[in-house]
């Protein structure tokens, strides 16, 4: 994106500000969301849910 976006930012102008901060921003939610689900369920992640659900959490309220 720094390549092809604004000349301001050392770029090539082919997409000017402030519509490459537009695609940018588009571009970033589309690959969280993809990576958000895309996962993949292995017997590793299970087990890691299996020890995340054992451990209890001492809360420490007013320090």
């Amino acid at each position: 994106m720094s390549f092809i976006g604004s000349t301001e930012f050392n770029g090539q102008g082919w997409i000017h500000y402030p519509f490459d901060f537009a695609v940018f921003i588009i571009g970033s939610l589309g690959f969280y969301y993809w990576g958000t689900v895309s996962h993949v369920m292995t017997k590793y992640f299970k087990q890691a849910q299996n020890v995340n659900s054992k451990i209890k959490i001492k809360k420490n309220i007013g320090h």
